[in-house]
């Protein structure tokens, strides 16, 4: 049977099969052969009983299986299904202070610290390694967060481009993790 595809904007919102919703036309027959009883079929008309909307327009098995396969990135053009890639989404404020507390998270896990936080606490540990380490990342996170601050104010502002995540990872300050001699 034949299939349908509700379409807004490019977009499939809802699909028909006559299968199922019925036929959007109906036969009309005419007068009875007096011979046979039979009728014949003289034409067609909208058929009241049928669900798929009058909008809904005549798709292939092949388009209909494309938008089902491929959901929110194909797209209904001139009579065609094309690809469609849909708009990344602006990054925000949130997308760059997650990935920066994660960045530093990591770091401080390169030394077995549950993170950052954790770390910071050994900063007057009776184990001077542990201390210096603390120390560091203590002073490397206000580094950090006064850059990312600024910088970010900056992209707000439309003094500068605003970079990807990992771009914004990458200009960081680095970490050097400190040696200390026990």
């Amino acid at each position: 049977m034949t299939k349908f595809a509700q379409i807004n904007d490019g977009f499939p919102v809802a699909f028909y099969d006559e299968a199922i919703h019925g036929s959007k036309r109906r036969p009309v027959y005419g007068e009875s052969d007096e011979e046979t009883g039979e009728r014949e079929v003289i034409g067609d008309e909208p058929n009241p009983d049928c669900l798929i909307p009058a909008e809904a327009i005549e798709i292939t098995d092949a388009q209909w299986m494309e938008f089902i396969s491929n959901t929110g990135r194909r797209k209904w053009d001139g009579g065609a299904v094309v690809p469609y890639e849909p708009p990344t989404a602006p990054i925000t404020q949130a997308d760059y202070s997650k990935a920066i507390q994660a960045h530093m998270d990591a770091k401080a896990r390169e030394r077995q610290y549950d993170g950052i936080q954790t770390a910071i606490t050994y900063r007057d540990d009776p184990n001077l390694q542990f201390a210096a380490e603390g120390e560091a990342l203590f002073a490397w996170r206000s580094m950090v967060w006064t850059y990312s601050t600024a910088e970010l104010q900056k992209v707000m502002a439309g003094e500068r481009e605003q970079p990807s995540v990992a771009e914004f990872i990458a200009e960081l300050p680095a970490f050097i993790w400190p040696v200390t001699s026990a």
